[in-house]
């Protein structure tokens, strides 16, 4: 009773909807592709859309050091393939590689690189046609970072009445030079960095601009920074905005005897008037400009003419680019007398100290006008020692000589004695 039970359920599975259903498919599917491989054993097909792959590692071009500067970047090919058709009908393009052939390569320069397309997949049974393209244009270079000086331009940059524009600087120093990367050919070519800022304006005082970085070649043409890696491709320049005026020059001295303070010594100025420029509100401020000091002590019958810069405040300069003015004592009415000095007078000394000079201070001469030189004598000669910080030791401290009752006298040169402080 079992065993017919057993052939009345296979026979009703027969006339069963859910199984014949799927059962009818793979059926289907079997005779589908028996068919397939008998009646059409192979058949072509193009795999697209498969990326271009171009390694330098292990070749010249790693050799030579070059880089690939343009083509092949996201480039794609297609490959026909032949084979049988439940194969080919499966490829992806991940089931294909296509490399570039770099043999050719050996120095920088654009190529136009032969394809080549390879299985990579467990789908061996097909064979590769071709290659679309069948090859594809590549430059190669070395790629160098050089520093270039950044010149500032701002363009229809105009100055209020009264007032001077200048050239134009870049704002800040750490942009005053830009280091820029890129193709060794092309980097050859660049002959100027500038900074170019759009001002057309009239300015009444110094104003910062955003300027825009161009390249250009020796000829002046701008060249593309497209080939390039540029830090910054902006930066800040200032159009300074300057003031002149005309202003008298005077001398300065130093170590100046009591009578030439309130009367200077006669002298004559290769240039008795500047013109200068900078900032207004500086400007505006000054009445004169004076000469670094000429040192007393270096005026002799021998040397009485000294070039002497101008003393200008921070942003100001000379208009007409005098650096120097040549100072000329007028020597006309001085002499000149050596003596032996051997009075001394010390002062800025500890009280409980004592202050001793063993040896007369000989051949020291003095200048001064000629009345005054001629009845100088040893006795109206004192040498001042300044003892400032000194504590009990000996020094040797250079003295300043003054003459009793004549004002207008001054030593040449600089002298120094042996000094000994002791305890009282």
């Amino acid at each position: 009773m079992a065993e017919k039970k057993g052939k009345l359920s296979f026979r009703n599975l027969l006339y069963n909807n859910k199984f014949m259903l799927p059962f009818s498919i793979v059926v289907s599917v079997i005779f589908w592709l028996v068919i397939n491989i008998s009646e059409n054993p192979t058949r072509e097909q193009t795999i697209s859309d498969i990326p271009i792959n171009i390694s330098t590692s292990g070749t010249m071009v790693e050799d030579l050091g070059l880089d690939i500067i343009s083509g092949g970047f996201g480039e794609k090919a297609s490959v026909r393939v032949s084979g049988p058709s439940y194969v080919v009908s499966s490829l992806k393009p991940s089931d294909i590689t296509v490399y570039a052939v770099l043999d050719q390569v050996n120095a920088a320069g654009t190529y136009n690189l032969k394809l080549q397309a390879v299985k990579n997949s467990s789908f061996a049974n097909y064979n590769i046609l071709g290659i679309t393209p069948e090859s594809i244009s590549v430059t190669f270079d070395n790629v160098d970072t050089k520093s270039f000086m950044v010149t500032p331009k701002a363009i229809g940059a105009v100055a209020q009445a009264g007032l001077i524009a200048q050239t134009p600087v870049v704002t800040h120093a750490e942009n005053e030079t830009v280091d820029i990367t890129g193709p060794r050919t092309e980097i050859q070519k660049i002959a100027m960095v500038v900074a170019e800022a759009q001002v057309n304006k009239t300015l009444s005082e110094t104003e910062s601009f955003d300027a825009v970085i161009k390249l250009f070649d020796q000829d002046g043409n701008e060249i593309s920074t497209d080939p390039f890696t540029i830090p910054k491709t902006t930066i800040k320049i200032s159009v300074p905005i300057f003031k002149s005026k005309e202003l008298p020059i005077r001398a300065e001295f130093t170590n100046v005897p009591d009578f030439f303070k309130s009367s200077p010594i006669p002298h004559t100025l290769s240039e008795n008037v500047t013109t200068v420029i900078g900032p207004p509100n500086i400007i505006d401020s000054l009445t004169e400009i004076t000469l670094s000091p000429i040192d007393f002590y270096n005026i002799s019958l021998e040397k009485h003419s000294f070039d002497c810069r101008l003393n200008l405040p921070t942003a100001v300069k000379s208009y007409e680019n005098v650096d120097y003015v040549t100072v000329v004592i007028d020597v006309a009415n001085l002499r000149e007398r050596t003596f032996t000095v051997t009075r001394f007078s010390p002062y800025n000394y500890n009280p409980n100290l004592n202050i001793t000079v063993t040896k007369a201070l000989k051949n020291v001469k003095l200048c001064g006008p000629a009345a005054s030189i001629q009845t100088l004598s040893d006795e109206d000669l004192i040498a001042e020692i300044d003892m400032s910080g000194k504590q009990a030791g000996e020094y040797s401290v250079t003295v300043k000589i003054t003459a009793r009752n004549h004002p207008d006298v001054w030593q040449i040169g600089t002298y120094s004695v042996i000094v000994k402080a002791t305890e009282n």
